[in-house]
């Protein structure tokens, strides 16, 4: 098994026996083949079906916890106590960019380490979640960060040209810090993995939703005022680096517009995914999944419920509009550009988006 494989969520007595799961799969997946899974599901004492849904669980999840047989007695909600908040905050202080499921694990094995009772791996999540919110956008990487672009995959049936429905990939500009917290103004939607050109529609979403100077309708002016434009204003935008497509022609065009960019690696992604520490854990009553952003559309099978049809692309994007971004123009961190600086964003983020 994978050293980097955590078992801390999977219980002790169970342990040996997942790791031991987990090796078989790992073999299969190298060598696929009925007669492999049959030899596989033989030596864990299971059948070849029993088989077949542990790999499916494993190449869905990752995680060793997902897996039938891991006891998952720590998924048991129960109430923090004072002693728990306290570790719980101390751990979050110290992990300015892991997820709330990072900070948890964490936690859990602080505790153990301590002699104390672990807390509660579900209401931990939903503690760590609710100081995240408040405390992420002006700690870590995100300190001073106007917006951030954010790729995952979105847990929707939607056909993408494989074999069964596949969960498409959003890519989501998020204001880092609007009127009531973070909030997604820019949504984009593709079969594929994220590009430029994702950025670029999403942007577009952006802007499309953000007034400019001079043309806000009464009902979204900002104390009787019209939105102002700030010369020599220069947001700072977080996005992943070397993303495919016109990469460079994207990095060009937000620096003309006088947009400062963050860079971060994709490789460093599974440590830093803002969107589990910004937004609550459904937005708009959705699952996403970061993790998944990069993978094959075949890596990342969408759950088709029983009597329900797979969307297109453009119904499902549709879909998260609807539900996520703000449905009237509204002000934003991109109202303070200069009108000139909008007219050029669009103009070069249209032919980013025409580009194959």
């Amino acid at each position: 098994m994978d050293s980097n494989d955590d078992l801390t969520f999977v219980a002790p007595h169970r342990r040996d026996e997942v790791r031991r799961r987990i090796r078989h799969i790992k073999e299969f997946i190298a060598a696929p083949g009925r007669a492999a899974a049959e030899r596989h599901a033989a030596s864990l004492n299971l059948n070849y079906v029993q088989f077949y849904r542990l790999v499916k669980v494993w190449r869905a999840a990752g995680r060793p916890e997902a897996l039938a047989g891991a006891g998952r007695s720590w998924s048991r909600s129960g109430p923090l106590s004072e002693e728990h908040r306290g570790l719980l905050d101390e751990i979050a202080a110290l992990m300015l960019n892991a997820t709330a499921t990072g900070i948890a694990r964490q936690a859990i094995q602080e505790a153990r380490r301590r002699g104390l009772a672990p807390p509660s791996q579900v209401t931990a999540k939903k503690y760590i979640t609710s100081i995240l919110q408040k405390t992420t956008p002006a700690t870590g990487l995100l300190k001073g960060i106007d917006i951030v672009i954010e790729h995952a995959a979105v847990d929707l049936p939607v056909t993408c040209g494989c074999a069964v429905p596949t969960m498409p990939v959003a890519t989501l500009t998020i204001e880092v810090n609007g009127p009531d917290g973070a909030r997604i103004i820019g949504v984009a939607l593709s079969c594929g993995n994220p590009d430029a050109s994702a950025v670029a529609r999403s942007l577009m979403g952006a802007l499309d939703r953000s007034v400019s100077h001079g043309i806000a309708p009464p009902d979204v002016l900002l104390d009787g005022q019209q939105p102002q434009a700030i010369t020599g204003f220069a947001p700072r935008l977080l996005v992943d680096e070397n993303l495919a497509g016109p990469w460079a022609l994207l990095l060009n065009t937000i620096a003309a517009a006088g947009i400062e960019r963050s860079g971060r690696g994709r490789d460093d992604n599974r440590s830093r995914h803002f969107l589990g520490r910004l937004l609550p854990r459904k937005p708009g009553g959705i699952w996403f999944h970061p993790i998944k952003a990069y993978r094959k559309p075949s890596d990342r099978p969408a759950k088709l419920r029983a009597k329900s049809v797979s969307m297109s692309c453009s119904e499902a994007l549709r879909f998260l509009n609807e539900r996520l971004a703000p449905s009237e123009p509204t002000i934003t961190v991109l109202s303070r550009l200069s009108p000139e600086a909008i007219t050029l964003l669009i103009e070069r983020l249209q032919k980013i988006e025409a580009q194959p």
